[in-house]
């Protein structure tokens, strides 16, 4: 048995006690869910042995505060909103008050464009935080160049934020390329679609959420997103085949029907020269069990006719597919 004696204040002392010492994102939760005048961006403060405070911020600095703190199995807790940031428990939601085009006077237009983003803007930056709750203090640093915090206030629980809506999704795209390399998949999957809150038919956006459900191995979701890409205009062919990170979705009879998809439409404005182009190379193709000219022809364009590179990259497909033609 452990006892957490949290001061919020001076007289406003609280204490929780608990069988297992939770992580301190379990903490966080834990004062989330049980006090009205606690908010994820409030710093969790301590004493250390030397008599400096100390803020917690991560694991590894909840844990030497465990261990600076063992004596009596009591873990005294300092509850501070540095930021001083206005927080409405019940919280209620983002309201867009205007938009603007001109960044110098900023004067409020009423343009039939902007009507989208009403309600696209609050859902994308809602995607961004815990719980749904854009808490402005906690906004991510990567979009400081994109959202600007007001110094004017509402109310005493309201603050106005300026967003740049292109900005936004521009900031995002490069944050999430980043995260996608360091394989962090959830949070990837997170921004891809709180930028497609912004442009829901973006091809690349699309793409690239397809390559994260398909590393997670979510095929259905992969699929689903890779045909709505290819819908909306992504046609590069070779960087889909090449494309390790779709790997886990290449043998499924959906992702060849796209792949046949696209190199039809392809071969459809090549064919009549190309097929006359590489009739040695398919003709040898052929006589190997390859009756599929459309990705082989795409194949000769990529390796100039090296029919050993191209036998390579058919056989790293489905070959079920390739050998029974289109």
């Amino acid at each position: 048995m452990a006892t957490f004696k949290i001061f919020f204040s001076n007289d406003n002392i609280r204490r929780i006690r608990v069988q297992r010492i939770p992580s301190f994102k379990d903490f966080g939760r834990m004062l989330d869910a049980r006090y009205n005048n606690y908010a994820p961006h409030m710093k969790i403060k301590y004493y250390d042995s030397d008599n400096l405070q100390q803020t917690i911020n991560n694991e590894l600095e909840w844990m030497q505060m465990l261990c600076d703190q063992n004596g009596d199995n009591v873990f005294r807790l300092y509850i501070c909103d540095d930021q001083k940031v206005p927080f409405l428990k019940d919280y209620s939601g983002p309201v867009p008050l205007y938009f603007y085009m001109d960044q110098v006077t900023k004067d409020p237009v009423d343009d039939g464009y902007c009507e989208s983003f009403k309600e696209s803007v609050p859902r994308c930056l809602e995607a961004l935080f815990h719980d749904g709750k854009i808490i402005p203090g906690e906004l991510p640093s990567f979009l400081e160049a994109a959202i600007k915090v007001t110094t004017k206030q509402l109310s005493n629980v309201e603050v106005i934020i300026d967003v740049h809506i292109s900005k936004l999704f521009n900031s995002l795209h490069r944050e999430t390329i980043q995260i996608i390399k360091n394989r962090e998949l959830i949070l990837a999957k997170k921004y891809l679609l709180a930028m497609l809150e912004l442009k829901p038919n973006h091809y690349i956006v699309l793409y690239n959420l397809a390559c994260v459900e398909s590393l997670l191995d979510n095929h259905e979701s992969a699929i689903s997103a890779l045909e709505k890409s290819i819908e909306n205009g992504y046609e590069d062919i070779k960087h889909i085949l090449d494309d390790p990170d779709l790997n886990n979705i290449k043998s499924l009879d959906p992702f060849n029907k796209l792949i046949d998809l696209i190199s039809s439409k392809y071969i459809y404005e090549l064919e009549n020269s190309d097929k006359s182009k590489w009739s040695t190379q398919l003709e040898a193709l052929h006589d190997m069990g390859f009756k599929n000219d459309d990705l082989s022809i795409l194949f000769l364009e990529q390796f100039n006719g090296e029919v050993n590179n191209v036998v390579s990259s058919l056989i790293s497909l489905d070959n079920n597919y390739i050998t029974n033609g289109i």
